[in-house]
Order: structure tokens, then sequence, then C-alpha cells
């Protein structure tokens, strides 16, 4: 009867092996602690997200807005429209500066136009206020603004600036220097050590630095601070020579008193001698008066 029998079906046949298999042997870890595997996805995981930030580039950051105070403002000088002011040179500066502060551009055009007057603040208030963005606004400045001195309106100005006695030779020469730079075109050095060295009127100070032959007005500034500290003696020694005001007005009062002492005690004789014979005493006092000097 053993042929007859049927065989059961095994649960391994075929289809079910998978099952039959043994798992796959797991790490032990304590309760609590991640296993090997999932400390190693983890590292897998952030090194792709890096590599992913790294090729998109840098991060974009925001610029930085920052608000002008008042101290910072009035580093940038007046602007009044002007020919002895350049328009080009002016926005350069407050570019500078807007630049150093880190100013957005509607701030520094704002900035820029508080400090006008005259006949900029005029054009800003009429024309220059209609330009939203400050590249319009300065392009339309510098084009309203763009005339020079003429050579008899600069002649004019730089003659007026000569050394003065209260100030130094190198501080007198780099005034001498920006107002040169508002010729109708451009000076050369010697030129302009020329016009510089014309306006010191003691040739204390202009023989030695002539004599020094200098190239550049950056030499003939170097040559001159060393005779700065000669002139300071030297206008010191002056000055100390000089009576005091106070002194020179106690001695003119002292001899207005003398004369008038003088004359008062002339008067008295010449009164008393007129008593006794009038015409003669007329007549003196006549001539005493001609002869006596004015008391100022």
């Amino acid at each position: 009867m053993s042929s007859g029998s049927t065989r059961p079906l095994s649960l391994n046949d075929g289809t079910n092996q998978d099952a039959a298999r043994p798992a796959a042997p797991t790490v032990s870890t304590h309760e609590g602690e991640p296993s090997m595997a999932q400390i190693l996805a983890a590292l897998v995981n952030t090194q792709a997200l890096l590599a992913n930030t790294l090729s998109r580039g840098p991060p974009t950051t925001s610029p930085v807005q920052v608000h002008s105070t008042s101290d910072t403002s009035s580093s940038i000088s007046l602007f009044d429209g002007t020919p002895q002011q350049s328009a080009h040179e002016w926005i350069t500066r407050v570019e500078r500066i807007a630049a150093l502060a880190h100013w957005m551009p509607s701030l520094t055009l704002a900035t820029a136009a508080s400090r006008f007057t005259g006949s900029a603040k005029d054009w800003h208030s009429a024309y220059g206020s209609q330009y939203d963005t400050w590249e319009q606004w300065k392009e339309a400045l510098i084009l309203q603004f763009k005339r020079k001195l003429t050579m008899q309106e600069f002649l004019e100005l730089q003659t007026k600036r000569r050394l003065q006695s209260h100030e130094t030779i190198v501080e007198y020469m780099y005034s001498k220097n920006a107002i040169l730079n508002k010729a109708p075109y451009r000076l050369a050095e010697e030129e302009r050590i020329s016009l510089i060295l014309s306006d010191i009127e003691d040739n204390t100070w202009t023989n030695p630095l002539a004599a020094q032959l200098c190239g550049t007005v950056t030499e003939l500034i170097d040559r001159a601070a060393l005779l700065d500290a000669r002139r300071r003696t030297t206008v010191c020694a002056e000055n100390d020579k000089k009576p005091s005001s106070s002194t020179a007005s106690r001695g003119q009062g002292s001899n207005q008193r003398v004369l008038q002492e003088s004359f008062t005690q002339q008067l008295v004789c010449l009164v008393q001698h007129q008593e006794s014979d009038p015409l003669q005493g007329q007549l003196a006092l006549l001539d005493q008066l001609q002869q006596t000097p004015c008391a100022t």
C-alpha cells in the first residue's frame, strides 16, 4: 500500500524557500543606544547633505542696511552749487563715505541731499526730488552743476589765498594746492609750485624753498615742514618785542595828562595877564593856542 500512499507537501518547496533561511545576525546594543548601522546611515546622510550644499555655491546673504547718524552725515561737506565746488568730486566723496558706512542707495541719496545749500538746495527742491534712484539723481546733479571757473575767476580766487602769520607753511600749502585743483585746466607741477611760492610774501621763507628745486608739490611740502619750526620761533620772538596794547594805552594816557596840565597852567597865567591888560591878554592867548599841540 506504500505505492498508493501520498506524500505531504513540504513547506520548504520551491516558493517558500525564503521562510526557511535563517535570519540575518543583528548587533546587540544596549537599550537606548543606536546601532552601528544607524550610525553609519546618519553619517552617509550628513555627507550627502554637505555635498549638496557645497555644489549649490556659497549661501547668498542680504545686504545689511545701515541707518545714518548725525556724526556720519556731517562728514559730507556742504555743497552750494557754485563753480568753486566740483559736483563730480563732491559725488565721489559721497560715494566713498557711503561705501565705508554700508549705506543703501536710497539712504545715500537722502543723506547727500541733506547737505545742500544755496542753488543746489533750490535745484533739489524743484527738480532733484523727482529722481527715485541714486544713479539717476547723481547724473542729473553733475549735469546741472558742471560749469567750471573761468580763468579770470580762478586767478582771482587763488590770489586771495596767501600765507597768514597764524598758520604754518604746510597748512598754507595744503589749502593753496586744493584751490589750484579748481583751475579750468590741469596745472603742471611746476605751475603749482610757482603759484604756491608766489603768495608767500616773506622772502625769508620763499628763497630757501625755491632753492630746493622740488619736482612735485609733495616734495615742496616736505621741505616746508623743516622750515615751520624755525618760522614759529621767529614769529614768537617778534610778538615778544611788540608792546602790549594795555602798555601802549597807558603811555598815551600819561602823555595826554601832561599836556592837559601844562595847557591848563598856561591858560591860568594868560587869564591873569588879561585882567591887567585886556588887549594884550587876548593876543597872547591866541598866540599860545596856536603854539600848543592838540592832545589826542
